[in-house]
């Protein structure tokens, strides 16, 4: 496999779709009289880094195992989940968060034999 399967392309372009989403929602969601108003920002830059870390995995031969891709978008899960409990985000925005992983995650289960992209897959 030499060139970007569509597969692979779609993955990327939705974690990196997450990504901004989430810098997105967090001016949207800016309160400056709001009492946890350093805990709702961090909980945005912190899953819009890690969607943009995801999306930085699928380079040509990146150093991120197979595994390693499945594990993150795991914890980026349990992060936004978490975060909808704790109100640090409405359910209609972390709900937009879990749809764009879900789809980039789905995108890395269906391109497990790329084993360019993913070097131990």
């Amino acid at each position: 496999m030499n060139s970007r399967s569509t597969t692979l392309s779609i993955g990327a372009l939705f974690a990196a779709l997450g990504g901004a989403a989430a810098l997105v929602m967090m001016f949207a969601d800016f309160n400056v009289d709001a009492e946890n108003l350093f805990a709702g920002l961090s909980f945005y830059l912190l899953v819009a880094a890690l969607f943009f870390a995801v999306a930085g995995s699928f380079s040509k031969n990146s150093q991120w195992s197979y595994g390693l891709v499945i594990a993150m978008n795991l914890v980026i899960a349990a992060i936004i989940i978490a975060g909808i409990v704790i109100s640090f985000t409405s359910w209609q925005y972390g709900l937009v968060l879990l749809v764009a992983l879900i789809v980039e995650l789905a995108t890395v289960i269906l391109a497990k034999d790329a084993k360019v992209w993913f070097p131990s897959a």
